[in-house]
């Protein structure tokens, strides 16, 4: 796996949180980002940097990083947008 798969994992979750919500903000696009970049480096940590303590290091094989990496700003950007989006009268 190249460099190119951690970013086209966080373009496609933040495509999703767009595509999945019309009410979406920019809000809810940047919280999700701000979750779904840390877990895609802390899935990037390779085993063998056996300075770091078992217990920082992912159990997960690096090709799941395309399905954790999206799901995780899909889940935070859809919350942010759930708790966040104007309430409109009804006519």
């Amino acid at each position: 796996m190249d460099v190119s798969w951690y970013f086209k994992g966080g373009t496609l979750g933040l495509f999703l949180v767009g595509f999945m919500s019309r009410l979406s903000t920019d809000r809810a696009a940047i919280n999700g980002i701000c979750t779904g970049v840390p877990v895609i480096l802390w899935m990037t940590i390779p085993p063998r940097w056996e300075f770091l303590p078992s217990a920082v290091q992912s159990p997960f094989p690096l090709f799941l990083i395309i399905v954790f990496g999206p799901a995780s700003i899909l889940a935070v950007g859809l919350t942010v947008t759930f708790f966040t989006r104007k309430k409109t009268e009804e006519k």
